[in-house]
């Protein structure tokens, strides 16, 4: 049993981290503000069950991520043609 809460700890430490916030703030309520863009992001990738369109949402935001770092702006969304 204390494997399980070493790897859950370690678990939560890591998604913190991966946010920039305290791991305490996952459970006093005080990182809500940061999760909410996270929460729709990770419930909109829920909802995205074809492997094919993971693929894209991915590749999407890895450009989107990388334009950010090198300060471009940001390529405009189109309507996306549904292929799967």
């Amino acid at each position: 049993m204390a494997d399980d809460a070493e790897t859950s700890h370690g678990t939560l430490r890591r998604i913190a981290d991966v946010l920039g916030i305290p791991l305490e703030s996952l459970f006093d309520g005080t990182a809500t503000e940061p999760l909410d863009g996270t929460l729709q992001c990770l419930m909109l990738w829920q909802s995205i069950r074809s492997p094919t369109a993971r693929r894209k949402a991915l590749a999407y935001l890895s450009q989107l991520a990388e334009d950010e770092m090198k300060g471009s702006q940001p390529v405009a969304i189109g309507v996306a043609s549904r292929e799967d």
